[in-house]
């Protein structure tokens, strides 16, 4: 094919090939590639009782200055919609939601229970502390 193309022949553009090849089963990937695996469904959860599910987000608070922000820490019950933890900071961080998090959870009892704690995965809460790891 290459050397048809060197000389000025032209049998067919590329994607009629590709669709020649798909059509007698030929196209195949090369290598280990595996089969595709079907899409699974994200995770959900139903908090049925207090304290079984939180959620946690941070925004940003206009500050006294145009261009200044803060940054609210908020965390939400899920069953009850009640806030349980906040705390407003000059900066975006991982340990400062962490720190909200503990403060939360010592002041609703919840240490020892399982519990779900989602968040929208913004780059504190996809810090060391929320992964386990300390």
């Amino acid at each position: 094919m290459p050397r048809l193309a060197d000389r000025g022949e032209y049998l067919a553009s590329e994607s009629s090939f590709y669709r020649i090849l798909r059509k007698a089963e030929e196209q195949h990937h090369r290598g280990r590639a595996r089969a595709p695996c079907p899409p699974t469904p994200p995770p959900s959860h139903c908090a049925r009782g207090p304290s079984e599910g939180w959620s946690w987000d941070i925004t940003w608070l206009p500050g006294p200055v145009r261009g200044l922000f803060f940054y609210l820490y908020l965390i939400l019950a899920l069953y009850s919609r009640k806030i349980v933890g906040f705390e407003v900071h000059e900066r975006e961080s991982a340990d400062y939601g962490a720190r909200v998090v503990r403060r939360a959870v010592l002041a609703e009892g919840c240490i020892g229970k399982p519990m779900v704690l989602h968040a929208d995965h913004g780059s504190p809460q996809k810090g060391r502390i929320f992964r386990g790891r300390r």
